[in-house]
């Protein structure tokens, strides 16, 4: 196998790394923005109830379910503060712009390579195309570490 041929199946495979972990990268920050609104739409919810005093409306309703409507109350306002104190421990919307900005940084690898195998292909210096392939997986390197 030539030297050419040898790169052009390097970078080929690296492509398909790549492409790889930026779809996972994709997918993963659309499950953290998911898990976001859905934090967000139960925090809502539970605040507006709170704040709404569905508890009192209960005790003018059925004053014999007094005890009823203070356990309401009590867990309405024990799950706002739990959803404020996660949504703040894991911010997932925070989350999802991360790793989407990791993926794009991994599909910035995946079409500088399909230069360079297009420049391959066209019969540009080798040396110089090596060259930026080796940066090229520095690169990849680097934005594995951050993961």
């Amino acid at each position: 196998m030539s030297k050419q041929e040898f790169i052009r199946k390097e970078m080929k495979n690296f492509v398909v790394n790549v492409a790889s972990t930026h779809k996972i990268h994709i997918i993963q920050s659309d499950i953290y923005a998911g898990k976001a609104n859905h934090i967000k739409r139960v925090k809502i919810i539970c605040t507006t109830l709170t704040s709404v005093g569905l508890a009192s409306f209960v005790l003018k309703i059925l004053p014999e379910y007094q005890a009823v409507s203070l356990t309401i109350t009590f867990i309405l306002s024990l799950a706002t503060t739990f959803i404020n104190l996660l949504e703040k421990e894991s911010d997932y919307k925070k989350l999802s712009d991360q790793t989407r900005v990791t993926a794009n940084k991994f599909w910035e690898l995946r079409e500088d390579c399909y230069s360079l195998l297009y420049a391959l292909k066209s019969g540009d210096d080798l040396g110089g195309i090596v060259e930026k392939f080796d940066e090229l997986k520095k690169l990849r390197k680097v934005y594995n570490m951050e993961l």
